[in-house]
């Protein structure tokens, strides 16, 4: 794989904080720094991209499924947290 250099610059009390959890985790700051732009990435993404008609089709079949069944209790944040993960996967399939 090849790589890049990125030079950034931070505020001294963020760079000691990002230093000692350096140092705490037994890590460079550049791992830290890979892993931290990473996630951000990842959980930024969703947002940035248009949402698919298939994922519009997705999600109206899960409302469907819980219409079906209103007895049922559901954990909002729980359905959103399986239905991003799904939509996360079908993503990366195609």
């Amino acid at each position: 794989m090849t790589t890049r250099r990125l030079t950034i610059s931070l505020p001294e009390t963020l760079f000691d904080e990002v230093e000692r959890l350096s140092q705490r985790e037994h890590r460079t700051l550049s791992e830290l720094a890979r892993e931290a732009l990473r996630r951000y990435t990842e959980e930024a993404q969703p947002t940035e991209e248009a949402v698919q008609p298939w994922e519009r089709e997705l999600v109206a079949q899960r409302l469907a499924a819980h219409r079906r069944n209103p007895q049922a209790v559901f954990d909002a944040d729980e359905v959103h947290a399986e239905l991003a993960e799904e939509i996360r996967r079908i993503r990366q399939e195609k």
